[in-house]
């Protein structure tokens, strides 16, 4: 992985045993989430201005909030839909710009409603796509198959937790999934800028779409 050399993968393992991540919030909400990438969430919204963003698992919905606000700020139109097999653990106030949905992420009913959201959000503009639910090979396998076809030039399908690639070893992590999509999908590449910060549960995980490659 470009950068990502023995040491930045030491730095990150430390840090990620230190489960301070699970002590991050926004506005008291947690997100579970590294500061330097919230840092690079707000700095793909900016540059995006996506008209959504789909985020496959809520958990408490400090990240979801925190890219509601964001929206907020730079004026967008743009709404968030974000999925958990599980709102029980939400404690993330209702806001104007999301929409909150019940499911598995995978699922036809859920799959239709979040392409019927693409369709008719309010102004043209980029579909941006967080896949941050079930933490398994193929698991990450499917939602990449089954959502990537959202994600438009130059916009980003984020992976989350590639990290376990490096915590756990190889074999059926999201960044093999990830591996054996790039392998197909050439339209797609990791964009290593993202993870420049260093610390990151994303290595590999940003995945920009090309705009000069026609799909596969």
């Amino acid at each position: 992985m470009s950068g990502w050399t023995a040491a930045v993968a030491e730095l990150n393992r430390t840090v990620f045993e230190t489960r301070s991540w699970g002590k991050t919030y926004w506005e008291g909400v947690r997100c579970l989430k590294y500061p330097t990438d919230l840092w690079t969430y707000q700095e793909i919204i900016w540059e995006l201005k996506p008209r959504l963003i789909v985020e496959l698992g809520t958990a408490y919905g400090g990240t979801t909030l925190f890219m509601a606000r964001i929206l907020d700020a730079i004026g967008s139109d743009g709404i968030v839909a974000t999925v958990d097999i599980d709102v029980s653990q939400r404690t993330a106030p209702d806001h104007g710009r999301i929409i909150w949905l019940e499911g598995d992420s995978v699922a036809l009913r859920i799959r239709d409603k979040l392409y019927e959201l693409a369709a008719v959000t309010v102004e043209d503009g980029p579909v941006l796509v967080i896949a941050d639910s079930d933490h398994t090979r193929g698991y990450v396998a499917a939602e990449l198959e089954m959502y990537a076809p959202l994600v438009g030039p130059r916009s980003y399908f984020i992976v989350e937790d590639t990290n376990h690639y490096y915590l756990n070893g190889p074999g059926e992590t999201p960044l093999d999934a990830v591996r054996d999509f790039l392998a197909i999908h050439r339209e797609f590449e990791a964009d290593p800028k993202r993870q420049r910060h260093l610390v990151t549960f994303n290595p590999g995980g940003y995945l920009r779409r090309r705009s000069d490659v026609l799909e596969t």
